[in-house]
C-alpha cells in the first residue's frame, strides 16, 4: 500500500471513529485531524507545478505561441499530468 493511499485510509477510520465520541471537542479536533491526512495525501497525488509550467510552455509552443491563451494551456497541462500519474483525490473520502 503507497503512502497517499494509507494516509487516505487512515482518514476515513478517523472520521467513522468520531461517530462514536460523545465529547464535541474531541470530535472536532479527531476530524481536524482526518482533513490534514486527507490534504496532505492530495498534496502527494498532484502533479509538480515546474512539471504542469514546462508542459504548459511545450503545449503553447506547439500552437505557435499564440497570446493571451495561457489559462488554457495550464489547465491542459495540468490535466495531461493528472491523467498521466495518479488522480487527484475525490473530495468525498
Amino acid at each position: 500500500m503507497d503512502d497517499k493511499t494509507h494516509l487516505l485510509l487512515k482518514a476515513n477510520k478517523y472520521r467513522k471513529f468520531a461517530r462514536w465520541i460523545g465529547d464535541r471537542e474531541t470530535v472536532q479536533r479527531i476530524l481536524s485531524l482526518a482533513d490534514e491526512l486527507k490534504e496532505r495525501a492530495r498534496a502527494m497525488v498532484r502533479p509538480h507545478e515546474d512539471k504542469i509550467r514546462k508542459r504548459a510552455r511545450e503545449i503553447w509552443e506547439e500552437n505557435g505561441r499564440p497570446a493571451g491563451r495561457d489559462e488554457e494551456f495550464w489547465l491542459q497541462a495540468e490535466r495531461e499530468l493528472q491523467e498521466a500519474g495518479v488522480k487527484e483525490v475525490p473530495d468525498d473520502i
